[in-house]
This record gives C-alpha cells, sequence and structure tokens, in this order.
C-alpha cells in the first residue's frame, strides 16, 4: 500500500498510535513529497502528530501554502473536532508546539513568500 494510502486509512480508522509510528518510520522528505495528498485537517492532524524538531523539518521542505496553512493552524486547538472525542492518553499522542517554535515557524514563511509569487487582488 502506498504512503498516502496507508496513512489515510489509519486517518480514518482514527488509529492515532499506529498512525504515530508509521509518520515516526516516514523520512521527512518523503512525507514533503506526498503531503499534497492530504486535505486541510488530516494535514494538521498529521503534523500535530509529529515530534516537533521533525515536524519543523517537514515544515521546511513543504510548499509556501502549505507553510501557510500549517502556521494558521499552529494551535493545537485548531484539531479540537478531532480530540473532543479521544481519551486523554490518545490526546497525548498529539504535540502542542513550543512557543518558539511560531517564530521560526514565521522566518520560514516569510522566507519562503519571497520566493513565492503571492498575487493578492491581481491578475
Amino acid at each position: 500500500m502506498t504512503t498516502v494510502g496507508e496513512l489515510r486509512r489509519l486517518l480514518a480508522e482514527k488509529s492515532f498510535l499506529r498512525l504515530k509510528r508509521k509518520l515516526e518510520a516516514i523520512d521527512c522528505e518523503s512525507l514533503a513529497g506526498c503531503w499534497d495528498g492530504f486535505e486541510g485537517l488530516a494535514k494538521l492532524i498529521l503534523f500535530k502528530l509529529l515530534k516537533p524538531a521533525k515536524a519543523l523539518r517537514l515544515y521546511e521542505r513543504l510548499s509556501f501554502e502549505s507553510q501557510y496553512f500549517l502556521f494558521c493552524g499552529f494551535e493545537l486547538q485548531t484539531i479540537a473536532p478531532v480530540l473532543e472525542d479521544l481519551s486523554g492518553k490518545t490526546c497525548r499522542l498529539f504535540h502542542k508546539l513550543p512557543e518558539a517554535y511560531y517564530d521560526k515557524m514565521l522566518r520560514i514563511l516569510i522566507d519562503a513568500g519571497e520566493g513565492a509569487e503571492i498575487g493578492v487582488g491581481t491578475r
């Protein structure tokens, strides 16, 4: 089964411990390569299951659009609909990124934005 397919299956099954273990075994380059195969909430869930240092390494490898989306979803509460029905033990699988990462992610986003074509209100 493909990485995307297997991760999607684990997401659908809400097998978060197995999903976390699978993510730990995948290198950042491979994960970044299949990142666009996931939708919004799934991306937030996957990102928050990663250990903070690995999450930041992945973030650095993503497109500006993906970085922006994850930056906007920095707070753990962005996946509240997923967390609300989980046990405390399962909720602890998800990482709240350290506040210092907010600044690091913002700097990476700004640097990526400088190299990206961003057209606001232009055609």
